[in-house]
């Protein structure tokens, strides 16, 4: 069951120039949201599919990330009983430096399944990959449609109660789409909830009887595939009136502009530490996606010895659980052998006091 009461989803308006202009001299510039999904209430119960449809593209996107556990809500609630399984975008939930098997590794570490089933879901995930030997490999080796499969494999495996796909389905490619499309039929049939957006709305009518549309972060209409489909694609007018006149950026406005970036950049550790604005940005993003790479390798590193700690210590559970019957068995043993001796003490006894009144009561010798 995924129930929506009020949602809320913003993020800081503009580029990323703006944005961080914005948070470090909000007198000056201000600090504008964005709102990409605004007092959004929807329920979806089990065993329902619905398609997301809307040329609203931000709020499609922030939708299915906020469903999907990726992002939290800005105001309101969301609220998703069971387990939930994505495959909304292969940048955001694979480690490329890493092979096909340590991502299914660390989807499984993170997926709360039984640890019973690890052998059983990877092997799941690497049979509907279909990666053809390259499941041992990086996956900045795989071309997008493999990228795209592994991705959805791994949500699929986890056996969810509410799965959300975006056009990562799209990708696979048509003989494998036309299986994960009977495959995920018979899932809803047993009671998943999904979730799915995408253009081939061919394949999204054999997948869903509903279809809800959005449009300017609102819940436009919900109701049945074809109806919203069809008021989707109706074609509208376009009126140029709502975007005004052209504004030209006032001179005031560029001098202030220029003065906040000639100011010496302050970092969060103290005013007696100042430094400055990096003089090459891309550099300074490359070494922030480096430190990503870096710390999901460590994530995946820990999850690996989370695991193989948990398995060494249900080895000497097993251990100890036959230990434990080994000595109930040998107690058992001694127990039946100490009844087997005051038995047989017992049969002597008697056998010593029967002799003893016999000898007692011989004839006297003449």
């Amino acid at each position: 069951m995924l129930q929506l009461t009020n949602a809320t989803i913003s993020m800081p308006a503009g580029g990323i120039l703006q944005q961080l202009r914005g948070a470090l001299f909000p007198k000056r510039f201000g600090y504008e949201r964005e709102i990409l999904l605004n007092d959004f209430t929807f329920w979806l119960g089990r065993g329902e599919s619905f398609a997301v449809l809307g040329a609203d593209e931000p709020g499609v996107t922030a939708l299915l990330r906020l469903i999907g556990g990726y992002i939290p809500p800005s105001g309101g609630n969301c609220t998703v009983e069971g387990r939930v399984a994505s495959a909304i975008s292969a940048e955001d939930t694979l480690v490329k430096t890493e092979t096909g098997e340590g991502n299914a590794f660390l989807a499984f570490s993170l997926s709360g399944i039984k640890e019973s089933e690890k052998n059983a879901y990877i092997e799941a995930v690497e049979k509907a990959a279909c990666v053809y030997g390259q499941f041992k490999k990086p996956v900045s080796t795989y071309d997008e449609a493999k990228r795209a499969r592994l991705r959805v494999c791994m949500a699929m495996a986890a056996n969810p109660d509410v799965l959300v796909i975006s056009k990562q389905l799209e990708i696979c490619g048509p003989p494998y789409l036309e299986r994960y499309i009977k495959e995920f039929g018979g899932m809803i049939k047993n009671g998943m909830t999904l979730l799915i957006e995408g253009t081939d709305y061919a394949m999204l009518g054999r997948l869903c009887e509903s279809a809800i549309l959005i449009e300017n972060g609102k819940l436009k209409r919900v109701g049945l595939f074809e109806t919203v489909l069809r008021e989707f694609m109706q074609p509208k007018a376009f009126d140029v009136s709502r975007f005004g006149p052209v504004q030209v950026p006032a001179k005031a406005w560029m001098e202030n502009a220029k003065a906040a970036w000639s100011e010496p950049f302050l970092p969060l550790l103290g005013d007696d530490r100042q430094g400055v604005w990096p003089a090459d940005a891309k550099s300074a993003l490359e070494k922030a996606k480096y430190d990503i790479d870096r710390l999901n390798g460590q994530l995946t590193d820990y999850a690996r010895a989370n695991l193989a700690f948990d398995e060494e210590n249900q080895k000497l559970q097993a251990a100890l659980q036959k230990q434990i019957q080994a000595t109930k068995k040998a107690e058992e043993q001694l127990r039946r052998v100490m009844n087997a001796v005051e038995d047989t003490l017992s049969v002597m006894r008697r056998q010593f006091d029967t002799l003893m009144e016999e000898y007692n009561n011989r004839p006297p010798k003449s």
